[in-house]
């Protein structure tokens, strides 16, 4: 059966995943996404389409891992499977840095508020 997951079943399932896939939304023009926080917040290694604000939310190799096209995709998604030494070490980093940076949503939304403030609109 194929269903959505919702609510603390989220955070569970994401929780219990060996890999977490994030798939952005062309159409939408994503460089990011909720899920970009949300899988490393829950201890699971990300494993992201490479975009530049990926990059600067994680360190690649080190806190989260990226791809560019299927054939990257499946090449780190096998061998993170294989790994799991290395897979569990990018995930508690990466997971340490959304605390550390303050990745929550309060957090995220005051940097936001912080830079539309710096640029002096009213």
């Amino acid at each position: 059966m194929n269903y959505p997951v919702r609510g603390n079943d989220y955070g569970k399932a994401l929780s219990a995943a060996k890999i977490g896939l994030c798939f952005l939304t062309k159409l939408a023009l994503e460089t990011s996404t909720s899920r970009s926080i949300e899988i490393p917040a829950c201890g699971t290694l990300l494993l992201a389409e490479r975009t530049d604000e990926h990059l600067e939310l994680f360190e690649e190799g080190k806190e989260a891992e990226f791809f560019d096209g299927k054939t990257e995709l499946c090449e780190k998604i096998e061998y993170y499977l294989q790994h799991s030494d290395e897979r569990e070490r990018i995930a508690a980093a990466g997971r340490k840095r959304c605390q550390t940076s303050n990745y929550s949503n309060q957090g995220r939304l005051s940097s936001i508020l912080n830079q539309v403030a710096s640029l002096g609109l009213r």
